[in-house]
Formats: structure tokens, sequence, C-alpha cells
């Protein structure tokens, strides 16, 4: 049997520039501290308040400014900026990491970059992230 695949629903991808990408506490209980990334869109028109994108890249209770987790959520991140940001590579901390991004424009894709997991009652699924793929001249 092949494996199924669904159709995503809604925008998969936009051309956005980063506006800014800093750390912050999470507003939800128990989550720790993030990256927030906040994205203009250059060929679609956000509805939402601030007319902004966002993504929420979550530290791992283990992550320290200057190392992350393999396989992590944010390891899985800051891979892909690697591949299209020459900047991240050459960074020492996070932050420096994440500010390469800041002022310039990508295509970014909706990808999952964790892992869908069993509490044994109920499976959950992957978040999806808004994610870089293209560095936009």
């Amino acid at each position: 049997m092949a494996i199924e695949r669904k159709a995503s629903e809604g925008l998969i991808e936009f051309k956005g520039k980063v506006v800014s990408a800093v750390k912050e506490d999470s507003k939800i209980e128990n989550v720790g501290s993030q990256y927030h990334i906040q994205m203009e869109p250059i060929d679609v028109e956000v509805k939402g308040e601030s007319g902004f994108f966002h993504e929420w890249v979550r530290l791992p209770p283990t992550a320290t400014e200057t190392s992350v987790p393999e396989g992590s959520v944010l390891d899985r991140y800051l891979q892909q900026m690697e591949l299209i940001e020459s900047g991240v590579k050459k960074a020492s901390s996070l932050v420096e990491a994440f500010e390469c991004l800041v002022g310039n424009t990508y295509l970014f894709k909706r990808m999952k970059l964790g892992k869908s997991f069993s509490d044994g009652k109920t499976v959950h699924e992957a978040r999806e992230s808004w994610v870089p793929v293209q560095k936009i001249a």
C-alpha cells in the first residue's frame, strides 16, 4: 500500500522580508524561550492586525545561546538557514544567526521540522513552520 499524502490547505508559500527576529519568552505556560520572526509579505496580503506573518522557533530546554540539540526543530531550522544565508554558518550565537535574516527577502514554505508522536491515547502531529528556503535578490 502506498503512503497517503494529503494536499495542504491554505497558503503553502510566500515571499517576504524579515523585519525582526528576536528572542522572547513564550506567553504559553511551560514553553520557555523562543525566537519570534516577523515577515512582511510582498506577494500576498495578511488580513491580521499586524499585517505580518509570524514564526516562533522554540528553544529546547537543553539549548544555550551557543549550542543546540542535534535533530531538534531549532537545529533543523538553523540547518535550513545555513543553506541560504552564508552568515549563519559564521555566527557564534543564536542571536547572531537569527539576525542574519533581518532585512533580507526570502521565499518561505510550510515545512514540518519536528516529528509526530503518540502519548498512547492521542497522535500529536508535528507542527508546520514557515521556513526560508530561497533568498530573493
